[in-house]
């Protein structure tokens, strides 16, 4: 146990740290994704269909809504292909009706609001490639190491990892050793 004494944070510490986190919390539940009840997900375009709007690898941030307008680009559950992101181009009844920008006709299966998972709210063009690169075994190595060797670096310049001096008469000495 060390004698020193942390001097008490500043206000202005504690509230950046409490902004900080309140912000983070914000941003959090803001930006929930459905499989925790929020109301986001997302999905990564395959194939040309939605070219020249969307392309392969752009990663396209949806939202739940309630209702959805002709000319929106959602996402549906299509329960032959999975997900498929096209653009609402009519209603049939309660189904949409949808097609590819790069496509002549409508899509075969034709879903229902429940079928859809929400519309493009952004896009994070060519964003693919950047999170395989950032998410692979090499990169996620050296980012612990990096943590860790961040956390070493600051335990060092705060003396908690430097030698402590023990008061005189306790412990192992060099003079008890000669005894």
């Amino acid at each position: 146990m060390s004698d020193r004494v942390t001097p008490p944070r500043s206000l202005r510490a504690r509230l950046l740290s409490g902004v900080v986190t309140g912000a983070v919390i914000a941003f959090w539940f803001g930006l929930a994704p459905t499989s925790i009840g929020g109301d986001y997900s997302y999905v990564v375009v395959h194939g040309n269909s939605m070219e020249p709007h969307l392309y392969g690898g752009d990663i396209v941030l949806l939202r739940r809504e309630p209702h959805y307008g002709l000319g929106e680009v959602v996402a549906y559950r299509d329960p032959v292909l999975g997900p498929v992101l096209h653009r609402i181009r009519s209603r049939d009844g309660d189904r949409f009706v949808l097609r590819g920008d790069n496509r002549e006709r409508e899509d075969a299966y034709a879903p229902l609001p429940s079928d859809v998972l929400g519309r493009e709210v952004a896009v994070w063009a060519r964003g693919l490639p950047v999170v395989l690169a950032v998410t692979s075994r090499g990169a996620l190595v050296t980012l612990a190491l990096g943590v860790v060797a961040i956390g070493v670096a600051a335990q060092l310049r705060s003396g908690s990892l430097a030698p402590r001096y023990r008061r005189p008469g306790t412990g192992f000495t060099a003079a008890r050793a000669r005894r």
